[in-house]
């Protein structure tokens, strides 16, 4: 698969100052806000954003973000798709506080949000944990899922998040909560964590405090504290055998977070893969290539049926 600019979309950027700029820009401004809704499902309160007719196209961010994440992304495939971006739960805009963040909690709430807006199917892309997130959903929810795109996927290639044992600990989770919360010294963490997402860009300060503020909005710290608890990688990795749906992992060549090295164990846990490499991207290739991610997942979601 080759990388490609969409024509349409870079006739508009040309032409309309409204056009979907670079997260990383000098100037970031929330676009999927405006556009956004909320859906009350049982349990939870879900913000969501969507544009675009065609075949349904469900994305989950990566954490502690949001579906700011995908902005560029998702007016690029809304040409052509319809294209649902999720502050999943614990995040974002959506619900927070004490609860289940469990992939399976996680997944079905994303299929709840999915039947209110009379989607029965759909292709899902996932970031990062998105892509746990993603694959779950197609697991429990097979009939739901055509296709997956799994963009620098964790829970693949074996082993245990550093940060899932260490926050095992409770101590060392109300320690880190207080730590999110001071805000110069938090932000600081946070802004140094986002930049080592980047391979080419700098995210603007506007970006940072942007997610940063989304993350502690209504404690959702805590959230992110209890998502990476409750994140078990070995019990999803045993599960991937019974991936039938079609995959296609998109990796960052220069991904500081999780190293190209680990898109190996896509490809070989996953007997239905395509793989691809956006070699001067990192661990958020779609923020920072995202015409080249849109070209990628266009051509294979537009395949004849396996």
């Amino acid at each position: 698969m080759t990388a490609g600019v969409s024509a349409v979309a870079a006739a508009a950027a040309a032409q309309d100052p409204g056009s979907p700029r670079r997260l990383s820009a000098t100037a970031f401004t929330d676009r999927l806000y405006p556009l956004s809704a909320e859906i009350k499902i049982p349990g939870a309160t879900i913000r969501y954003s969507e544009a675009g007719g065609g075949e349904a196209v469900l994305l989950c961010h990566g954490i502690p973000l949001s579906m700011t994440t995908w902005q560029d992304l998702f007016f690029l495939l809304a040409e052509d798709h319809r294209v649902i971006a999720v502050d999943m739960p614990g995040y974002g805009r959506s619900s927070k506080g004490p609860g289940d963040y469990s992939l399976a909690r996680i997944a079905g709430d994303m299929v709840e949000l999915c039947s209110a807006l009379n989607i029965s199917r759909m292709h899902v892309v996932g970031s990062s944990f998105g892509a746990a997130v993603a694959i779950t959903i197609a697991l429990g929810y097979p009939s739901r899922v055509n296709r997956l795109v799994l963009i620098n996927s964790v829970g693949i290639a074996g082993g245990t998040h550093k940060v899932e044992r260490i926050v095992r600990s409770a101590l060392v989770r109300h320690f880190a909560a207080g730590v999110l919360l001071q805000k110069r010294l938090g932000r600081s963490i946070f802004r140094s964590k986002l930049s080592a997402s980047y391979a080419t860009l700098e995210p603007d300060p506007a970006l940072v405090d942007h997610y940063y503020a989304l993350l502690r909005r209504d404690h959702g710290e805590l959230s992110f504290l209890r998502t990476l608890e409750q994140f078990d990688e070995a019990a999803l990795q045993r599960r991937l055998q019974h991936l039938a749906n079609p995959v296609l992992s998109i990796w960052g060549g220069k991904d500081r977070v999780l190293p190209l090295s680990k898109s190996l164990g896509v490809q070989r846990l996953l007997p239905n893969c395509w793989s691809t490499v956006i070699a001067e991207a990192g661990h958020l290739p779609h923020e920072e290539m995202p015409e080249a991610c849109a070209s990628r997942i266009r051509s294979f979601l537009a395949m004849p049926a396996l």
